[in-house]
């Protein structure tokens, strides 16, 4: 089937499976995205009066290789609830499963809802790609699952791939950014707006970053350090990810618009200033202070916590010198400067 089902939905209208609706084996080949469902969301004065609701829906197979969303494309400034929707092996550009631009909408992922084995191919966000421009809300319920979702960075089916792309093969489970001003403009995230604590990451693969998750925001920071309690850090971003047992590459991101990353040149193994592994951090050494590498003589006493800096005149990252990035400070990845480390040190402590 190379059809595309397109829902365009006006303020004041609500689209609403009420009966299990399966999507199974759709292609579309074109480069618009969404093979299944592509819909705008729109709104006027109340957005709860606009809305798209998914309930008991299955999306497998559905393919969409050259546009954004595998399965769906959404553009957002209305409500967007799903509910024990389920998408499998379903392929797009940027997105596997669903592509949506939340601008000013309210996007909820509710129970029952998985993504596995879905890929993004020579873009990002094996399972879901994630744009939040101004005010948007996402919520993740808890049990939701990302499984054996990929980002690659190459294509089994597409002979020609386009030239000088921006960095693909990031974010096998979620690639998240926000608007180039932030997260909301001028004001941060809270708990009510913005909330992937219910995320269940198993697997993910990712060919250049973020196996389960990646990030670009300047509210990197900020999204790391939501908090209610104080031992909340990183509760906000990080689902199932474990401090103690899991790989520190399963959660990265970098703080950068996403026109700066855009232009930046995905190499991994020249770490130069316009490749993406000069900013790229482990999200964890955001909420987490830095452990020393060797235990110090005299020792550092209980809660008390050593940063590193290292600069060298004429020097260059990584030999000589460190970089102001957040989370820097750890033996392996010293700051570039004593202001920018007693920043750090006012953030993680």
């Amino acid at each position: 089937m190379e059809e595309t089902l397109i829902y365009k939905v006006q303020q004041y209208q609500t689209i609403h499976s009420k009966a299990i609706i399966d999507f199974t084996n759709i292609t579309h080949q074109g480069n618009t995205g969404g093979s299944a469902i592509k819909a705008t969301i729109s709104t006027g004065i109340l957005p709860s009066q606009s809305q798209m609701i998914l309930d008991d829906c299955k999306f497998e197979e559905c393919r969409s290789e050259k546009g954004d969303g595998g399965a769906i494309h959404t553009d957002i400034y209305g409500q967007y609830i799903m509910t024990s929707t389920t998408f499998k092996k379903c392929v797009g550009k940027n997105g596997g499963g669903i592509y949506s631009n939340n601008e000013r909408g309210d996007y909820q992922i509710g129970q029952s809802c998985s993504f596995t084995e879905c890929q993004s191919v020579i873009g990002n966000g094996g399972g879901l790609y994630m744009s939040i421009i101004s005010l948007g809300k996402f919520i993740v319920a808890p049990g939701t699952l990302f499984k054996d979702n990929q980002a690659r960075n190459v294509s089994d089916t597409i002979k020609t791939p386009p030239t000088n792309p921006p960095p693909t093969g990031y974010g096998g489970g979620i690639f998240l950014y926000t608007g180039d001003t932030g997260y909301l403009g001028d004001s941060f995230p809270t708990t009510t707006n913005f909330d992937l604590s219910g995320a269940l990451y198993y697997n993910n693969t990712a060919d250049n970053g973020g196996q389960s998750l990646y990030v670009v925001s300047l509210s990197l920071n900020e999204l790391c350090l939501m908090e209610q309690i104080r031992t909340d850090h990183g509760k906000y971003i990080k689902g199932n990810y474990s401090d103690f047992i899991s790989d520190e590459k399963e959660l990265q991101g970098c703080w950068l618009s996403i026109s700066e990353f855009n232009a930046l040149t995905p190499l991994l193994d020249d770490p130069l200033l316009d490749n993406v592994s000069f900013y790229q951090q482990n999200l964890w050494r955001l909420w987490t202070p830095p452990d020393p590498h060797v235990s110090p003589n005299p020792p550092i006493p209980p809660d008390n916590y050593l940063w590193y800096v290292q600069f060298r005149l004429n020097g260059q990252y990584p030999y000589s010198r460190g970089r102001d990035v957040f989370g820097c400070g750890w033996y392996d990845d010293p700051c570039a400067s004593l202001d920018f480390a007693l920043d750090e040190i006012s953030y993680r402590l």
